[in-house]
């Protein structure tokens, strides 16, 4: 997954982005459908890193009532209402379709980045479950992984448990 750019520029180049469909908009009859480009301000508004599905669904709602306002602010153009009404529709369902497809992704990447960070391990031996469903020795995993390396030692509970000849060691208290 490619990694979300900062906040402030992507909704900024949204804004910068939206402010140019209306410019087309208002500078093509109404038989275009200019509505369909307010799609890019959406998906860019996937990438930011915070809040992005509040983000996709205000940028979704955007372009829905500049869509619907360039119906007002068009020159006309040759074709009849139903022509300009069907096409304002289909921008409409488009920007929404592609608004509520991000919604979904993202929250297809967070439960995926959620089960990432759970870690199958045995409740006896400790051994932990791959990704093909090998089961590994926790020190081994961690190792192939690189995520730790491991030094072994005794804590103190198991140290008296093993060696309690050992106890009167001062080391060992």
């Amino acid at each position: 997954m490619a990694s979300p750019i900062p906040s402030r520029p992507v909704l900024f180049a949204a804004a910068v982005l939206a402010g140019a469909v209306v410019v087309f908009d208002v500078l093509t009859p109404l038989g275009i459908v200019a509505g369909v480009l307010y799609i890019v301000p959406v998906l860019l508004c996937a990438r930011a890193p915070e809040r992005r599905s509040v983000a996709v669904v205000l940028a979704a709602f955007i372009g829905t009532v500049l869509t619907l306002a360039g119906v007002l602010i068009s020159p006309p153009g040759d074709s009849t209402l139903w022509v300009t009404v069907a096409n304002r529709v289909i921008a409409v369902t488009a920007i929404w379709a592609t608004a509520l497809l991000s919604v979904q992704r993202l929250r297809a990447e967070e439960d995926a980045r959620r089960l990432r960070e759970l870690l199958p391990i045995c409740a006896s031996c400790k051994k932990i479950r791959d990704d093909k469903g090998y089961w590994n020795l926790l020190e081994e995993y961690f190792e192939e992984h690189g995520q730790a390396r491991f030094t072994h030692g005794l804590c103190p509970e198991c140290a008296t448990r093993l060696y309690p000849e050992l106890r009167s060691h001062a080391h060992l208290n």
